[in-house]
């Protein structure tokens, strides 16, 4: 059985046909240090052998295929069921590819699962799409932990929900945005980390904890409707 194994590991992909019943029950007897990358390849694009992999609950089954050259073919759907137990047996790079989209499904109490070297290793641009309750998850470790490249993509740009257009220039939306910012976790450690993070935390920040929910066009735009209504309401008190 161990031989078929091995020849089933380096079959051409396009022959294989595994159900996930088949790929559990053969898991056990892989030679995990040996699997031929088309294989973890195939493993991680097929949903039901996928399946088969995040339910084992093994490291030694997780990190052979859940690793920093496949997460970015991993479907994002997948994300939504990351623990904090199964983030905490990943390798310290595991998420070192992690795509925006990705990490924005993780759940915030995955985060608690995060050691300090992991989140060091997170793909940085991949925070651009990190939320307030995510980061207010993280251990303090983790914080002390985030590199300069990470804290330079820490939250959504101002500058990019800005540049998205009239569409997004309406007062909710700007609240939205800046209450969700992780930079309103930062907040809350800010005097816990040491002061080179703090000063680079800080810059990155102030562009959040001076945006302006009601500014510019906006705020003419509410006084103008505001003025509409009241004009619309006086045949009604004469």
């Amino acid at each position: 059985m161990p031989q078929t194994v091995h020849q089933i590991c380096k079959s051409s992909v396009v022959k294989l046909e595994l159900s996930g019943r088949q790929f559990e029950s053969i898991l056990p007897k892989i030679d995990l240090g040996a699997i031929p990358e088309t294989f973890v390849g195939y493993v991680v694009r097929t949903p039901e052998l996928l399946d088969v992999v995040l339910e084992s609950g093994k490291r030694s089954v997780v990190i052979n295929f859940v690793n920093a050259k496949f997460v970015p073919a991993i479907p994002v759907v997948y994300f939504s069921r990351f623990s904090k137990s199964f983030v905490g047996i990943l390798e310290e790079n595991a998420l070192g590819t992690l795509q925006a989209e990705q990490l924005a499904l993780i759940p915030a109490s995955a985060f608690t699962g995060f050691s300090a070297k992991q989140w060091a290793r997170v793909s940085a641009t991949s925070l651009s799409a990190l939320s307030r309750q995510q980061a207010a998850m993280l251990p303090l470790a983790c914080w002390e932990e985030t590199t300069i490249e990470q804290i330079n993509n820490f939250g959504p740009s101002p500058t990019k929900f800005n540049a998205m257009g009239v569409k997004k220039q309406n007062v909710l939306d700007r609240r939205q945005f800046k209450d969700q910012h992780p930079c309103n976790a930062w907040e809350d450690v800010k005097t816990k980390v040491c002061e080179k993070k703090t000063t680079a935390f800080s810059e990155r920040c102030k562009d959040i904890k001076d945006f302006e929910v009601t500014s510019g066009s906006n705020a003419r735009a509410i006084v103008s409707t505001s003025m509409l209504v009241a004009a619309a309401a006086i045949p009604l008190l004469i």
